[in-house]
């Protein structure tokens, strides 16, 4: 598998999300076998949800200022 950094994945993962309606046109788009989408997938969902998290957690700090 390619190594993508952070930051590429999230871009991907995000591209899927809002513009792919399956994983076999994201792959094709992209020239990646089934398992590197998969792959790439899961670890921009892991990071969405860190992300989403920080986000959280930057609301409940400043609801507590308020």
């Amino acid at each position: 598998m390619i190594n993508y950094t952070d930051t590429e994945v999230h871009e991907m993962y995000l591209d899927w999300f809002n513009n792919f309606l399956s994983t076999g046109k994201f792959a094709e788009h992209y020239d990646l076998s089934m398992t590197e989408v998969e792959n790439v997938l899961d670890r921009g969902r892991k990071i969405q949800e860190l992300i989403n998290k920080q986000i959280e957690n930057g609301k409940e700090a400043q609801n507590k200022e308020s």
